[in-house]
């Protein structure tokens, strides 16, 4: 007889790579068992889910959010507690934020701050990409210190100059030689900052101030230019290149030719660019403002795009870019000048069942697809070796998914701490119902368990590019 802690019994797994039927036994936060279905007679569980007529995946990973983050003099509605437990209820277990190069600190002490405001607070599991803005030959030693303490991501904005986020060209290129030499991976926020902002003075100038300017201060062209820059000089350093947030077309095509020239070039998209396009900006009065993020929404034709790229494997990854603000009180200090309204959407909340429903339940995506795409693709490509798969020794993150369930995404119901939703009204079909972070039911019957433990820093390494 076999002792487990817990006992999912009954379900489909969903793996990237395979899908059939099982039972799993969870002792001591990971896998330690997986049996075919029905045949768990010879286990002892101490507690039992009964996953009949339901999906079981790995927990999401979510490698792009921004919480307890501030942008333009504003603190982001989410903290870490509020949109990790908004992820979790979402199917998202692990969550990879942002600590950013400040100089008055070493790059391990800018890691430490921000890894102090999520301890004890949140509720998944987390980590930190390091945002670097001005690094000289002097830093690799540093960056080498920071690699070993599970920080092996690296993250380059060629937008916001006059916020001090902007990395020049030498900065760019030293962080993906280092990446290189280090074994880490860098990551690019693909625009030309500076010639963003030459159109947004422009804009404002001839009194173009609604929030519909930003659309047409942000072109798809200038994400394009970023992402050819981006990899012209990360194939001088023969570095890999992972690109965050791909919205348009053009720069996906950028993509996919480095590829054909031998780089290893990693796109992720955001849930949004696939979810709405920029009529948004077409809103009347403010209305566009909750769709202010950069890059903006694209046309339609971006939208089909993306949806034909992640259907043939060109995009790896789907994450939220999580960074949300309310409408009222945060966004409307840009009421009278576009650019002061503060960036970002919310979308923790709903990644994975709105990429099932959209995706799956349209027949545009496998199911293995769909896995990969949410949490498998983003768990190697960041170096969580123990996250994204439903393997014996693995951590017990798991999600218990109704396929069948038919439900509509409201504000008032969606866990986020924003005054707003960019899916209000959405009809989605399939719903997170159970949720594992290292085998602790932290979400039952779609609800949080009170009184569960706070979610842990995984040191990260070797991630693989795909």
């Amino acid at each position: 007889m076999m002792n487990v802690d817990t006992l999912v019994a009954g379900g489909t797994i969903v793996t990237a790579d395979a899908t059939y039927c099982a039972d799993i036994g969870v002792r001591d936060g990971r896998i330690c068992w997986i049996g075919d279905g029905g045949n768990a007679t010879n286990i002892s569980a101490g507690h039992r889910i009964d996953a009949a007529g339901h999906l079981v995946i790995p927990g999401g990973v979510d490698p792009h959010v921004h919480l307890e983050a501030s942008s333009q003099g504003q603190r982001t509605a989410d903290d870490f507690r509020s949109g990790t437990e908004a992820a979790a209820l979402g199917g998202t277990t692990t969550v990879i934020d942002f600590a950013y190069q400040q100089p008055q600190l070493s790059l391990a002490e800018s890691v430490q701050t921000r890894r102090a405001l999520a301890e004890g607070a949140a509720l998944t599991d987390f980590g930190f990409h390091l945002v670097l803005n001005d690094i000289s030959e002097s830093h690799l030693e540093e960056l080498r210190d920071v690699v070993a303490d599970g920080i092996c991501t690296f993250k380059i904005y060629l937008a916001y100059p006059r916020r001090g986020l902007m990395a020049d060209d030498a900065t760019l290129f030293r962080a993906l030689d280092f990446s290189r030499r280090l074994g880490a991976l860098c990551l690019v926020h693909a625009e030309n900052g500076v010639v963003n902002d030459v159109l947004v003075d422009r804009a404002i100038a001839a009194g173009r101030t609604g929030p519909n300017q930003h659309e047409l201060t942000r072109p798809a062209i200038s994400e394009t230019e970023g992402t050819y820059r981006s990899l012209a000089l990360a194939r001088l350093a023969g570095a890999p290149v992972y690109f965050v947030h791909v919205s348009s077309a053009d720069s996906l095509t950028e993509i996919l030719r480095a590829r054909e020239r031998g780089q290893v070039a990693v796109g992720e998209t955001c849930i949004h660019y696939l979810m709405i396009d920029r009529t948004r900006y077409e809103l009347p009065g403010f209305e566009p403002a909750k769709y202010v993020m950069n890059p903006p929404l694209r046309q339609s034709s971006d939208v089909s795009a993306l949806w034909h790229a992640l259907r043939l494997g060109q995009l790896q990854v789907v994450s939220t870019d999580h960074c949300p603000f309310d409408f009222h009180g945060q966004k409307d200090v840009g009421i009278d000048n576009f650019s002061l309204i503060p960036n970002g959407v919310p979308g923790i909340r709903h990644r994975i069942e709105l990429l099932y429903s959209e995706g799956v339940a349209r027949h545009r995506l496998g199911l293995n697809q769909w896995v990969s795409l949410v949490s498998t693709g983003p768990a190697r490509l960041m170096g969580l070796a123990e996250k994204g798969r439903i393997n014996v020794g693995a951590d017990a993150d798991l999600v218990v998914f109704d396929p069948a369930t038919q439900w509509t995404i409201t504000q008032a119901g969606h866990h986020m701490d924003v005054d707003y939703s960019a899916y209000e009204g959405y009809k989605v079909t399939g719903r997170v119902v159970h949720v594992l972070r290292r085998g602790e039911l932290i979400v039952r019957d779609g609800m949080l368990v009170p009184g569960v433990a706070a979610g842990r820093f995984v040191p990260r390494s070797d991630p693989v590019a795909m």
